[in-house]
């Protein structure tokens, strides 16, 4: 049965690369031939902590806990070498520092930013790199970083069809070009995210 489900495993992370032309899948299912028991079980360990940070991190009361959670997370994951595992409690920092610190939110999304890319996570890193331009723009004020790190985000959404994504974040994009007194440009990208939102709709 275990054989069954590993080959299993590998057959839709194999499929799911040729589909969709992301190996995250694959990276993944790798580590089923290479981690050994006790690997296995400090896996299951970080994510059920990991998981414990996401709902301390949904309570504005225990921001502080939740990053005392993630660093353990961190802790575990690092031993494992499980950059997946990585990417998640990185980016859940992020997130939690974006109350609290806006310097150790870059950081720490920067650290998501590098792992996604490395497990070749499209999704998330398009995810990751909208965070970024949200950062830049509604925390760090530097609107040009933003837009760069806005536009990473819309060119890979655009790649793997995610046009709900794209149209959201060109939306924001046409404000940041508002923002810096950019009309004409501002207008173009507020009528293409029109253009693109009316599609994603068409396509739900």
């Amino acid at each position: 049965a275990a054989k069954e489900k590993k080959s299993a495993i590998f057959l839709l992370s194999s499929t799911f690369e040729h589909v969709y032309g992301e190996q995250c899948l694959s990276i993944g299912a790798s580590h089923i031939d290479t981690w050994k028991n006790p690997e296995l079980i400090k896996k299951v360990q970080a994510d059920r902590l990991n998981r414990s940070a996401k709902v301390l991190r949904s309570q504005m009361d225990r921001l502080d806990e939740a990053v005392s959670a993630y660093h353990e997370v961190l802790t575990r994951y690092k031993e494992i070498e499980d950059e997946r595992g990585l990417a998640d409690a990185y980016g859940g920092m992020g997130y939690v520092y974006w109350f609290i610190n806006s310097d150790s939110c870059h950081h720490y999304y920067l650290k998501a930013l590098e792992c996604r890319k490395k497990v070749d996570d499209k999704q998330l890193t398009a995810s990751t790199l909208n965070g970024l331009g949200s950062l830049h723009y509604r925390q760090l004020y530097d609107l040009d970083k933003a837009l760069a790190y806005y536009s990473d985000a819309a060119s890979i959404r655009e790649d793997f069809g995610d046009w709900y994504g794209v149209g959201t974040t060109l939306s924001v994009m046409a404000n940041v070009y508002e923002d810096l007194n950019l009309t004409e440009k501002a207008n173009e990208t507020f009528h293409y995210s029109y253009e693109i939102n009316r599609k994603s709709r068409n396509l739900r």
